[in-house]
């Protein structure tokens, strides 16, 4: 299974509600690896998007990225769903 994660990272996400929505990530990476059939594609977005792994089965830098986030900016949901479709472009 391919898994898109995508995280909002912009100021309204500041404290309790990021604190859980990245508890909830890692909690879901975690259990979706443990099947070597699944990968993660990692997206976190703001005002700016980044693609910061695509099909990734390590779980670790996965878990690292998550937990090295900045929480800043407004919220573009028109550029992660933009760059969902860039990586699943380069899907083969």
């Amino acid at each position: 299974m391919k898994l898109f994660i995508l995280l909002d990272t912009s100021g309204s996400m500041i404290g309790e509600k990021y604190e859980r929505l990245s508890k909830d990530a890692i909690e879901l990476i975690s259990r979706l690896l443990t099947n070597p059939k699944n990968t993660v594609s990692l997206i976190s977005f703001d005002s700016d998007v980044q693609i910061l792994a695509e099909y990734s089965k390590d779980k670790e830098t996965l878990i690292n990225q998550i937990n090295s986030f900045e929480i800043y900016g407004a919220t573009d949901y028109y550029l992660a769903l933009k760059a969902v479709d860039e990586v699943l472009d380069s899907y083969v």
